[in-house]
């Protein structure tokens, strides 16, 4: 099956050829027709000028994979400041079965429970810190 390439097939690919995210057939084939069309040669300069301000286009996988970590980075803080801050929260509540009875942590220690508390206000402090910084830009 021979198949003729027209310019609209190959203006279609120019984007993904200029993003660098082309196969290898791809930017052979978009190559070959721009080597072979010279008008069509310059109407490409014209438009990747145009499109990038003067400045070729760089493939920059890497860029997307550093965003996806970051952001499961931001995730993962966020989720340890809530699970430590609900953990905090719960230890100030504490207490022992005895034979005697109930005995709250802040009847034996009240010290120790101020302690609890603080260290629960920072991790809750933390956590709505982290979640507002994740959320995106004017919501």
């Amino acid at each position: 099956m021979n198949t003729t390439i027209t310019r609209d097939v190959i203006t279609d690919l120019l984007p993904v050829y200029l993003s660098g995210e082309a196969s290898a057939d791809t930017k052979a084939l978009v190559e070959t027709f721009v080597k072979s069309d010279p008008e069509f040669a310059q109407f490409v300069g014209q438009e990747t000028r145009a499109a990038f301000g003067g400045r070729t286009a760089s493939a920059a996988p890497d860029r997307e994979m550093i965003a996806l970590r970051r952001a499961k980075r931001r995730i993962q803080k966020k989720t340890w400041h809530l699970v430590l801050a609900i953990f905090f929260t719960f230890t100030t509540f504490a207490f022992s079965i005895e034979p005697t009875g109930i005995t709250w942590t802040w009847e034996v220690s009240p010290l120790l429970t101020l302690g609890l508390s603080v260290v629960a206000a920072l991790f809750w402090i933390a956590y709505f810190r982290t979640n507002r910084a994740s959320r995106p830009a004017g919501v």
